[in-house]
């Protein structure tokens, strides 16, 4: 089977505490190859938990892209980790917002921001972000 499009690359620098992955090409993995899955795996077998996924050089997401995020995402908090989303293009937040992506993830679009809010997260108490749930409060 030949095809001319380029492979999707995946290159993996921690800044702190946190695994910043910078994906370039089409973000349209099978089952052969799945770069960001694959390294986010191995980075979770070795203790690693928190993941930013830089898009910014990502031009074309499908819906098996689509599935690997969330994917990486739920092995990001079994690890009791987190995974956000960096500096998405245009198409691709287009994507994120039709699959109703943005209430689950944390979309950033600087890096010292995103990178920063780990230490938030971690800093505080407050329950990681997930799906958004209705809150009701009771006078006691």
């Amino acid at each position: 089977m030949s095809n001319n499009r380029r492979p999707t690359k995946c290159r993996a620098q921690k800044i702190g505490k946190v695994n910043v992955l910078k994906v370039t090409g089409r973000l349209t993995p099978d089952e052969n190859d799945d770069v960001i899955l694959s390294t986010v795996k191995q980075l979770a077998e070795i203790g690693e938990k928190d993941f930013l996924i830089d898009l910014s050089s990502v031009n074309y997401i499908n819906s098996t892209g689509v599935g690997t995020l969330i994917h990486c995402y739920r092995l990001a908090q079994g690890k009791g980790g987190s995974l956000k989303i960096l500096n998405p293009s245009q198409s691709v937040t287009h994507i994120i917002q039709v699959s109703k992506l943005d209430s689950i993830f944390e979309v950033f679009q600087d890096q010292q921001i995103a990178i920063d809010s780990f230490n938030e997260e971690s800093a505080s108490d407050a329950p990681k972000k997930g799906r958004v749930r209705k809150q009701t409060f009771e006078e006691e």
